[in-house]
């Protein structure tokens, strides 16, 4: 009993965060794409800050793996689309 009462108090908490966590990651979209023009970077980053938002939905078990994907940084990004262009090559 007590821990379905945790649950849920955690459910509930977690829902305010995510809705809290969704404006904010709209609104650093927003400035992200305004900051950063077209740059291939820049969008990068923009859709980066997306799947960060997303991974806020997935239960725990999900998470870490979703943040380390999302967390991947532009330049380790870059290095595995040129390789895949040149092995079409």
């Amino acid at each position: 009993m007590n821990i379905d009462i945790l649950r849920y108090s955690l459910t509930r908490a977690r829902q305010t965060t995510m809705r809290l966590t969704d404006m904010r990651g709209i609104i650093l979209l927003i400035a992200l794409s305004i900051a950063a023009g077209c740059s291939n970077k820049g969008t990068y980053d923009a859709v980066q800050a997306g799947k960060q938002m997303e991974c806020a939905h997935l239960p725990e078990s999900d998470y870490e793996g979703c943040m380390r994907e999302a967390n991947r940084s532009y330049e380790d990004y870059d290095r595995d689309r040129k390789a895949l262009l040149d092995d079409e090559d």
